[in-house]
């Protein structure tokens, strides 16, 4: 399934910035199990080809308290490679190496956006106080 070029109305991530008939045909059912906890950190970690050690890596980089092990990364891997999300690139005399599908670019866009609206509404809400109050000590 291609599609042409999307043309950012906000930040590359933000689920805004797709257009509105991708939205509606996202299979939402999909996307919510690709939500879980380790397979929602591969989602975010692959962004790039990468083997399965790299990309346990790449996940525990970005979140230290993840606890993965290669081997359930390629477990993972090769779940959401069933399901279509990302594609495999058998390598002679190397490991396998895994890049997102188009559809698994799809879902990544829209995790980092929606992760990235949480987190601003979060601090917008923690350091803004409401319109009229007053700070009474």
């Amino acid at each position: 399934m291609s599609h042409p070029p999307v043309k950012n109305q906000e930040s590359p991530t933000s689920a805004a910035a797709l257009p509105h008939d991708l939205i509606e045909h996202v299979d939402w059912e999909l996307y919510g199990w690709l939500c879980f906890s380790h397979r929602s950190a591969v989602l975010r970690a692959l962004d790039e080809p990468r083997n399965a050690a790299s990309l346990r890596r790449a996940a525990r980089f970005a979140d230290p308290s993840l606890r993965m092990s290669s081997n359930n990364a390629r477990d993972v891997l090769t779940a959401m490679s069933e399901r279509g999300v990302v594609a495999r690139e058998p390598q002679p005399n190397r490991r396998t190496v895994y890049h997102l599908s188009d559809s698994g670019r799809l879902f990544r866009r829209l995790l980092l956006g929606a992760e990235s609206s949480y987190h601003n509404d979060t601090s917008r809400q923690s350091t803004k106080p409401e319109p009229g109050h007053r700070n009474e000590e």
